[in-house]
């Protein structure tokens, strides 16, 4: 369904004067392009004038996203549900701490090969430990309508193990190995009573997670398992009750914000999603001067010899590239690199990156720091096309993302400017 721009505050669909307000109220007047991820609001060049924003609605602005996937891209609503009913080729949106974003995520599999929603047996798990330990599944529904998962879980059906009657440690183990050595990290909700511990069978990755009676989602950092034969399971000591649901296992540095499900005793995937933007932005993009502001909750920082995408051009080439948590850099001639230092840590506070060119040169700014520049511009190849992430056919492996603000200018904006804009 077409959103109009301004849905809700005022705006509507013909409404200039209401868009023009709304780019002074938050320090975005000049732009031409772009889309507050957060209210729903989305703005494209005038076809009558170019140098003008005119409303746009959802429709248009992501005209050219692509995800194959559906069932397997859950979101939260407003209302903290789970849901998992999107279309091929429908943005997701998620409300995480009660801020709308748009999700991108790359391509990720849960190699879990039990069920992870909707179980209907104890097909691909194990027992260890304690004899007197009992797994089973149980009718959990009304806990789960209250954590917002029956949407999901809508049979009511979890897994449970009762260790009240044993002394030691009881064990469930999941099927399914890392296989490989790379980085994992494991999830789960949660509630029962005790502490347990989500790992995986060499404890190289692990989180200790003291239940309450209300479902919880826990999830470890990333770890490096010591062989390939490596499997998820949960250790539960004498006296405890566990609830488990939409367990997940993933090869990664750190878990999904929304799990990747599966009602099918077999490892479940999600394709990537690709944004590549409007093509009234792309235009805007090729003028001989421009300014471009993101504003979005990085999932992972790059490294010394690779970036992580958050604006990418070409589409092979990073505008805006996350080279370390500390670090951002833009390509500027295929060669030639702009690196900036933001003000604060990017993965604990978010990002907000400024990255503009003209006749003159480009220059940068991250998180509010110092604007760097360079003599030699951005090249027009490097902005042909645009795309937010990872882009579907780029080089990149990775461009997750969470995102609020996207922002065009037609100009390169002052350094005081950008350096305000850029303040996530």
């Amino acid at each position: 369904m077409a959103i109009a721009l301004g849905t809700g505050l005022g705006i509507g669909s013909g409404g200039m004067p209401g868009l023009e307000a709304y780019l002074s109220t938050r320090g975005l007047a000049g732009s031409v392009a772009g889309a507050d991820f957060r209210r729903r609001l989305y703005w494209l060049p005038s076809t009558a004038d170019p140098t003008k924003a005119r409303p746009a609605s959802e429709t248009e602005f992501f005209a050219q996203f692509t995800a194959a996937s559906t069932a397997t891209r859950p979101y939260f609503d407003a209302g903290g549900v789970l849901r998992a009913d999107l279309a091929a080729n429908q943005p997701r949106f998620s409300h995480i701490g009660g801020t709308r974003r748009l999700v991108l995520e790359n391509a990720l599999t849960n190699k879990l090969l039990c069920r992870k929603h909707n179980p209907v047996d104890l097909a691909q798990l194990g027992t260890g430990g304690d004899a007197a330990a009992v797994l089973s599944l149980v009718d959990d529904r009304t806990a789960l309508s209250a954590a917002g998962l029956s949407a999901v879980c809508s049979n009511g059906m979890v897994y449970k193990v009762n260790n009240t009657a044993g002394t030691t440690n009881a064990i469930v183990a999941f099927n399914g190995s890392v296989g490989n050595t790379n980085v994992h990290c494991v999830q789960a909700w949660m509630r029962g009573s005790g502490t347990v511990d989500l790992r995986l069978s060499d404890a190289s990755v692990s989180v200790s997670a003291s239940l309450t009676p209300n479902w919880v989602q826990y999830q470890s950092g990333g770890g490096t398992p010591t062989a390939t034969n490596m499997t998820m399971r949960v250790v539960i000591p004498a006296g405890a009750i566990l609830y488990l649901i939409l367990p997940g296992l993933y090869e990664q540095p750190f878990a999904p914000h929304a799990p990747v499900i599966g009602d099918t005793a077999a490892v479940a995937s999600r394709a990537v999603e690709s944004f590549r933007l409007p093509i009234g932005l792309e235009a805007a993009m090729q003028g001989s001067a421009g300014t471009m502001l993101v504003r979005m909750a990085a999932r992972r920082a790059g490294t010394s010899s690779s970036d992580v995408p958050v604006v990418l051009g070409g589409p092979a080439h990073p505008l805006v590239g996350l080279r370390s948590a500390t670090g951002v850099r833009t390509m500027l001639d295929g060669a030639s690199v702009l690196d900036a230092v933001p003000g604060a840590d990017i993965l604990a506070n978010g990002l907000g990156a400024v990255v503009a060119w003209s006749a003159d040169g480009a220059a940068s700014c991250a998180n509010g720091g110092a604007v760097v520049s360079s003599a030699t511009s951005i090249l027009p190849g490097i902005r042909s096309t645009g795309w937010l992430g990872r882009a579907g056919a780029g080089g990149y492996a990775y461009g997750d993302g969470l995102y609020d603000l996207l922002a065009l200018f037609p100009a390169r904006l002052t350094n005081g400017r950008m350096q305000a804009l850029s303040a996530p």
